[in-house]
C-alpha cells in the first residue's frame, strides 16, 4: 500500500470517529428527555449500546476490506467484527449483577477456549491435500487475484502455503472429474502474460 493511501485512510478513520464523538455527545445530552424509555433495564437502553458498538467497529471491518490481499481475504472476519460487538453489548446488558449468569458466560468462554485449543473445525493441514501447485513467473505475488479464479474452478480445495518473488506455491485439493494436468494447462493458458513456469507435484504418503 502507498503512504498516500494509507495516510487518506488514516484521516477518514480520523473524521469518522470525530463525527462519531460528536454524535455520541449529542445523543448523551438528548437522552435525560427520552427518560423511561432509555433508563437501565429497558430495550431503549439496550438499543443505544448495541448501536453504539456497532459504529465503533463498523470503521475496523471498513479498513480490512480496503488493505487486505484478495487472495487472503477472510469474508468471515468481516462479518464476526461487526457481529461480536453487539453480542458483547448484549451478554454485558443481560447478566449485569447476576452471579450465576456470569458463571454461565464463563464455563461458555471456557469450551470455546478448549475448541481452539485442540483445533476443533480447523482446516486440514497441507499434507492432507493431495498435491501441490507451484506456479513461477516474472512477479509471483502479482498473479495472486488471477489464480484465485482458476483455484476455484479446478480445485474442491485449495491453500496458498508460501509466496516467493518468482514463484507461488498451493496445496490443492483436484475435483473428481479434475487431472493435474488439466489443471497446469489453464494456468498456463488463462494466465498466459504473467506465468513462466507450472507444475503439479503430488504428495507421496
Amino acid at each position: 500500500m502507498s503512504e498516500r493511501r494509507a495516510f487518506g485512510l488514516v484521516i477518514r478513520l480520523g473524521g469518522y470517529y470525530v463525527v462519531l464523538a460528536a454524535v455520541a455527545w449529542l445523543v448523551g445530552q438528548s437522552l435525560p428527555r427520552w427518560g423511561p424509555y432509555v433508563a437501565e433495564r429497558t430495550p431503549g437502553a439496550a438499543a443505544v449500546a448495541m448501536l453504539g458498538g456497532l459504529a465503533l467497529m463498523c470503521p475496523v471491518a471498513w479498513l480490512y476490506m480496503r488493505t487486505k490481499p484478495k487472495v487472503r481475504y477472510d469474508a468471515s472476519l468481516v462479518q464476526t467484527v461487526i457481529v461480536l460487538p453487539i453480542v458483547i453489548a448484549g451478554v454485558v446488558l443481560i447478566i449485569r449483577d447476576s452471579v450465576a449468569l456470569a458463571f454461565s458466560l464463563a464455563g461458555i468462554v471456557a469450551a470455546v477456549l478448549v475448541l481452539w485449543r485442540f483445533d476443533v473445525g480447523a482446516e486440514p493441514p497441507a499434507e492432507r491435500f493431495r498435491g501441490r501447485l507451484i506456479v513461477e513467473a516474472a512477479w509471483a505475488p502479482g498473479l495472486e487475484p488471477a489464480m484465485v479464479g482458476i483455484l476455484e474452478r479446478y480445485t474442491r480445495r485449495w491453500k496458498l502455503l508460501r509466496t516467493e518473488p518468482t514463484a507461488l506455491t498451493f496445496a490443492v485439493q483436484l475435483r473428481r472429474e479434475g487431472s493435474p494436468e488439466g489443471l497446469v494447462a489453464a494456468v498456463r493458458e488463462e494466465a498466459t502474460q504473467q506465468v513462466t513456469g507450472a507444475r503439479f507435484e503430488p504428495n507421496v504418503s
